[in-house]
C-alpha cells in the first residue's frame, strides 16, 4: 500500500476513535448511531477522495493515456529536461527560463490528459466524493450542535 495512503488511513482511524469518544452527549438523545455512521462514512470518503487524487496525479505519467498531442508534449518535456540539465551544467543563465517553460508545458500536459474521457470520469468521481464529504461534515456538525444543546 502507498505510504501516503497508509498515513491517511492511520490518521482517519485515530480521528474516528477520538470522535467516537465524544459520543456521550449524542447517545443521550439516540443520535449516536447516526453520528457514528456519518463519522465512518466521512473517513471512507476522505480515504476514497485521497486515493482518487493520488491516482489522478499519476495520470500524467501513465503511458496508457495517450494521444498524438499528449505524446508530443511528453517528448517536448523530455527534450526540455535534457536541455535544462545541459544548461545547468554550462551555467549559462538559461536554466530559470527553461524551468518556467517546463512548468508551462507540464501544466498543458496535465490539462490535455485531464480532458480525456477516462480521466474526466475520475475527476467527476473525486468531485462527487468531495461534495458528499462536505455534506457529511455539515450533517455531523448539525448532530453535534443538537447534542450540545
Amino acid at each position: 500500500m502507498h505510504t501516503r495512503f497508509r498515513r491517511i488511513v492511520a490518521a482517519a482511524a485515530l480521528w474516528l476513535a477520538a470522535a467516537a469518544a465524544g459520543l456521550g452527549a449524542a447517545a443521550a438523545d439516540g443520535a449516536a448511531a447516526e453520528l457514528h455512521a456519518l463519522l465512518v462514512r466521512q473517513v471512507e470518503l476522505s480515504v476514497a477522495v485521497s486515493e482518487g487524487q493520488r491516482q489522478l496525479d499519476g495520470c500524467v505519467g501513465d503511458p496508457s493515456l495517450t494521444s498524438p498531442e499528449i505524446e508530443a508534449l511528453r517528448r517536448q518535456l523530455g527534450d526540455m529536461r535534457n536541455e535544462l540539465a545541459a544548461a545547468a551544467a554550462r551555467a549559462d543563465g538559461r536554466a530559470e527560463e527553461m524551468r518556467q517553460a517546463m512548468v508551462r508545458t507540464q501544466a498543458l500536459l496535465r490539462v490535455t490528459i485531464e480532458a480525456l474521457p477516462a480521466v474526466r470520469e475520475k475527476i467527476e468521481r473525486i468531485e462527487t466524493g468531495r461534495r458528499e464529504l462536505l455534506e457529511t461534515g455539515r450533517r455531523i456538525r448539525e448532530l453535534r450542535e443538537a447534542a450540545a444543546r
